[in-house]
C-alpha cells in the first residue's frame, strides 16, 4: 500500500472513531476484511482465475454492506483497502498502468458517493434501501470490471478460456435444464460471474443469446419425451417449464409445431 493510501486509511479510521464518539446512541462496527481473504483475491488474479477473485470481492462487499452496519467512514476505509488489494494484484500481474489507476480513482469516487452517509439503513425506508442496493451493485460491477482488466490473459489464452467456459456453460445447462429456476442469473452464480458479463461472453463466442439456448435445450429434450409417448403436460414439467401455456408457446416458437401436433404425428 502506498504512503498516500496508508494515510487515507488511517485518516478514515480516525474519522470513524470521532464519529462514534459523537454519536453514542449509534454503534458502528469495524469492517471485516481478513488478510486471508485479501490473499485469496490476489492469488486468484495472479493465476488468471478472475471469476474466483470476483466471488471473493463480492463476499467482502456483501459481508460489510449487507450483513453488517458500517459507518460511512468505515465504508470508505474498506473501499480504500479493496482498492489497495487490486493495485497490489495489478503490480504482480504486470497490468499496472496509468489507465488502471485512473479507473481506480473513479471507483473510489463512486464509493464515496455511495457511502457518503446520505442513505438510511432503516428497513422501513424501502425506496432508500433499494437505491442503496442499486448503488452497491454499481460498485460491485465496477470492481468486477477492474478485476478482469488485472487478471486478463494474452488474447489467445483469453479466447481459449472463453471457448472452454462456453463448453462448461452448455454442460451445466444440459445437466440442469429440468430445474424450473434455471436462468441466466443462476447460471452466472454457478460460474461466479455477473449474469450480464456471462451472457456477453457467451454471445460473443457463439453468436447466441444464453436465454434462448436454455429454451432450445428444453424444447429439444421435450420433443424426445413427446416422441416416447409422454403427455404434453408431463413433458413440459420434466424439462423445466412450470407453466403449460409458456411451454406450448416456446415449443412452437422453435419447432413451428405445438407439442400436441408432434405427439400426434408420432402416433400415426
Amino acid at each position: 500500500m502506498s504512503h498516500l493510501e496508508t494515510h487515507k486509511v488511517r485518516q478514515a479510521k480516525k474519522e470513524a472513531k470521532k464519529s462514534d464518539m459523537e454519536n453514542k446512541d449509534t454503534t458502528y462496527e469495524w469492517f471485516e476484511y481478513p488478510r486471508e481473504q485479501e490473499d485469496k483475491i490476489i492469488a486468484a488474479l495472479v493465476s488468471h482465475n478472475v471469476p474466483r477473485a470476483v466471488s471473493e470481492i463480492n463476499k467482502v462487499l456483501d459481508t460489510n454492506f449487507l450483513e453488517r452496519r458500517l459507518s460511512s467512514e468505515m465504508s470508505r476505509c474498506l473501499l480504500y483497502c479493496l482498492r489497495g488489494t487490486l493495485l497490489r494484484a495489478a503490480e504482480k500481474t504486470g497490468q499496472f498502468d496509468a489507465k488502471l489507476l485512473e479507473d481506480m480513482w473513479e471507483r473510489e469516487n463512486a464509493g464515496q458517493e455511495l457511502m457518503g452517509g446520505c442513505f438510511s439503513w432503516d428497513e422501513s425506508m424501502c425506496s432508500e434501501e433499494e437505491l442503496f442496493r442499486c448503488k452497491l451493485e454499481e460498485i460491485r460491477n465496477k470492481f468486477e470490471e477492474i478485476a478482469w482488466k488485472i487478471g486478463q490473459e494474452y488474447p489467445e489464452d483469453e479466447k481459449n478460456r472463453n471457448r472452454h467456459l462456453c463448453q462448461e456453460i452448455m454442460e451445466y445447462i444440459s445437466q440442469n435444464y429440468s430445474d424450473p429456476n434455471l436462468n441466466i442469473a443462476k447460471t452466472g452464480e454457478h460460474f461466479h460471474m455477473s449474469p450480464n458479463y456471462l451472457s456477453a461472453i457467451y454471445r460473443q463466442e457463439t453468436g447466441k443469446r444464453l436465454l434462448e439456448v436454455i429454451a432450445q435445450v428444453r424444447v429439444r429434450e421435450a420433443e424426445k419425451l413427446l416422441m416416447k409417448g409422454v403427455s404434453v403436460v408431463k413433458a413440459g414439467e420434466k424439462v423445466g417449464f412450470s407453466d403449460n401455456t409458456t411451454f406450448i408457446r416456446t415449443f412452437k416458437k422453435y419447432t413451428g409445431m405445438t407439442p400436441g401436433q408432434v405427439k400426434t404425428e408420432n402416433m400415426i
